[in-house]
């Protein structure tokens, strides 16, 4: 019998996916190119490394702007708006683009970085409410892996082609990123998520007071989040550095940055795909990809060819992959409807916070130490955490 109540979830979940794809090229492509942009016009790894920092520093808040997505009402106009603002924030960079002016170039990359990952992180946490809203328990996993699937070739494609962006010029590859970040509005507003009318309205601080409530009882939550800070952060300086390789030490055009990253995404569709596959113990899960990460990069030290670090860069991704999928997969089951933006936000805050300083961290990593030194001492760090996971035993307890 034809279930239109089903057929309507099925439809919203794809469209949530196709918007999400859109919005996750252009991020990707974005990230990238500002990072080659103020590494090319300033020289400085620091410098360069903040651009990237600009994008996650807003992310701190996720938290409060999750507790925002929950008090509001009409999550589908919010994320709507958000796209809206976001858009909006690339026009002081535009405008530096056409007149030629550096300064203008630089501050408008920091500015539009900044809002662009203020604006995505309230889209997030609506796209986690409605993940909720949009499966049943019985799809978390390959709902999970179908949207990793989706995001890892939408960023991808974004890291791929953000080489190709800058080859037509910067102003042209600013627009481009423009241009993806409308198309991805288009399918928000085929979107018919429920809206209860009669809900009751919680202020934004009594949300924030009962997530608070909420983590604070939920001792696995607090372990993912441990494991998503020191993860996020680790990966990150190793993206970073990845640039400052194939710039700095290679002497390479951007087209090398993209084949690199495009690897790595591959990897990660790879682990997605099969990470519907795998069961078990969430805390053993994570572990194997610490010690699968740790010696990929630790592996980069003692390679003297750049097409080499495409095996351990896929490796990465592909044990990456899995892992976020059965971490989703985790959080879904865990985690009530009404609590999913925040927990998503929470989970952001700390991700974002290893965001952030990875910039800085890798940066400055690079002036010290040097770049090959840096991926050794990134992989010795990954291993050695990898142990740690033992005493973490309320994640260790949920089974995906």
């Amino acid at each position: 019998m034809y279930d239109h109540n089903l057929y309507n979830k099925f439809k919203n979940f794809w469209l949530m996916i196709a918007s999400s794809v859109f919005s996750r090229v252009g991020f990707s492509s974005f990230n990238l190119i500002a990072i080659w942009v103020i590494l090319y016009l300033t020289h400085s790894p620091l410098l360069s490394g903040l651009a990237d920092g600009s994008m996650s520093a807003p992310l701190f808040l996720s938290f409060i702007m999750g507790a925002y997505v929950d008090s509001f009402k009409d999550k589908k106009l919010l994320a709507i708006i958000s796209g809206i603002l976001r858009i909006l924030s690339l026009t002081l960079l535009l405008a530096g683009s056409l007149l030629d002016n550096i300064i203008i170039i630089i501050l408008g990359v920091y500015f539009a970085g900044f809002m662009i990952g203020f604006t995505s992180d309230l889209i997030n946490s609506v796209r986690a409410y409605w993940t909720k809203e949009f499966l049943d328990e019985s799809q978390y996993k390959a709902g999970t892996s179908v949207s990793g699937m989706a995001f890892t070739i939408a960023e991808g494609v974004g890291f791929v082609a953000s080489g190709a962006f800058l080859a037509l010029g910067i102003t042209d590859a600013f627009f481009i990123v423009l241009a993806l970040f409308i198309a991805s509005l288009i399918p928000l507003t085929f979107i018919k998520a429920y809206k209860d009318d009669d809900e009751q309205k919680i202020s934004i601080f009594e949300n924030i007071k009962s997530g608070f409530s909420f983590l604070a009882g939920n001792r696995s939550i607090i372990e993912m989040l441990i494991v998503t800070l020191i993860g996020n952060l680790i990966l990150n300086i190793a993206g970073i550095l990845f640039i400052f390789l194939i710039q700095i030490k290679y002497s390479l055009p951007a087209f090398f940055v993209s084949y690199v990253f495009g690897t790595l995404l591959f990897g990660m569709f790879l682990g997605s795909m099969l990470g519907r596959k795998i069961s078990g113990k969430i805390g053993n899960i994570i572990g194997l990809t610490f010690i699968t990460v740790g010696f990929s990069l630790l592996s980069i030290y003692f390679i003297k060819n750049i097409y080499m670090t495409f095996l351990p860069a896929a490796t990465i991704g592909i044990a990456a992959g899995m892992s976020n999928v059965a971490t989703g997969a985790a959080i879904l089951k865990i985690v009530p409807q009404s609590f999913m933006a925040r927990v998503q936000g929470t989970i952001n805050t700390f991700g974002v916070a290893g965001i952030t300083a990875s910039g800085i961290i890798g940066g400055a990593l690079v002036q010290l130490v040097g770049i090959l030194s840096a991926f050794l001492m990134l992989g010795v760090v990954f291993i050695f955490i990898s142990p740690l996971l033992i005493i973490l035993k309320s994640m260790r307890q949920i089974y995906v």
